[in-house]
């Protein structure tokens, strides 16, 4: 099974630079989505393995979109999300409060993020 990633981010520039790192490193298939309105629209439409969402977007924040796709009864309702946050401390604990979602601080950490969707990924693969 090929696995599916949504990147929800309003920068273009981090939209590219992490679909070509999960397509070329991990190959996997990464749709993206310019704002967490545009990433409920995607979610309702396309099951994915693994969500990654910047925290701070125009419209609709990531924590807003994140809440509102927990409590919409929708293909991605339990899917594990990342979010991307250059103020990783103050979020910590809002963030831990939501299931299966994790935070990871920017500037971006490559190697982190690849390590993070590899582990989900895995974890996925033996659960079924």
């Amino acid at each position: 099974m090929k696995h599916k990633v949504l990147v929800v981010d309003d920068e273009e520039y981090i939209r590219q630079i992490i679909k070509e790192i999960l397509t070329d490193d991990l190959s996997l298939e990464v749709e993206v989505a310019h704002n967490g309105m545009d990433g409920l629209v995607y979610a309702s439409e396309t099951t994915y393995s693994i969500i990654i969402t910047d925290i701070r977007m125009p419209r609709m924040t990531g924590l807003e979109f994140v809440r509102t796709l927990r409590s919409r009864e929708i293909p991605n309702k339990n899917t594990p999300v990342i979010i991307l946050s250059a103020y990783s401390d103050s979020m910590k604990k809002e963030v831990e409060s939501i299931p299966n979602t994790i935070i990871a601080e920017k500037p971006l950490a490559i190697r982190s993020i690849l390590d993070t969707v590899e582990s989900i990924i895995k974890k996925a693969n033996q659960q079924g």
